[in-house]
């Protein structure tokens, strides 16, 4: 039990955060991290060992917003204004033009470029997606370069 109290305190914030990311909603990513956390003192025993921790919680994560997504019927396209993006003004038309880009990247490299955006490893990034360290690496680049760049992305 106290393993599983150090693990929330390591890894309750990174877990917030990316939950943060994906709902731009204190509240719901607040909620949602709690879910993570007692659905993982539920699988606990079943947890083999094949990924992080931290890993294994992203997954969990992921999964509970995607249900929660559904549950609320709630669509959020990256139009949307997210967190701290400007308002009409300076700055806005640069912004709108992100998030054009960013909804022409394939699901894995969106799900790469928020999980960097959080703070997680390439490895952690890789383990999640199901690719390697290196292949998270070269998503995470091209991802970087299309948003840069405006370029098609070849996957």
């Amino acid at each position: 039990m106290e393993d599983l109290q150090q693990l929330y305190r390591q890894c309750r914030p990174d877990i917030y955060r990316y939950l943060l990311l994906l709902t731009r909603s204190p509240a719901a990513a607040e909620d949602l991290t709690q879910e993570v956390f007692l659905t993982a003192l539920q699988k606990l025993p079943a947890f083999r060992g094949a990924s992080t921790p931290r890993t294994w919680l992203i997954g969990i994560a992921r999964n509970h917003y995607r249900s929660w997504r559904r549950a609320q019927k709630l669509h959020l396209p990256l139009e949307d204004a997210p967190l701290h993006a400007p308002a009409f003004g300076p700055g806005y038309e640069d912004w709108q033009l992100v998030l054009e880009r960013m909804n022409a990247l394939p699901e894995t490299s969106r799900e790469v470029v928020r999980l960097r955006a959080a703070g997680f490893s390439y490895a952690e990034i890789g383990e999640v997606v199901g690719k390697s360290e290196a292949a998270a690496r070269v998503l995470f680049f091209r991802a970087k370069q299309m948003l840069k760049e405006g370029t098609d992305y070849d996957q």
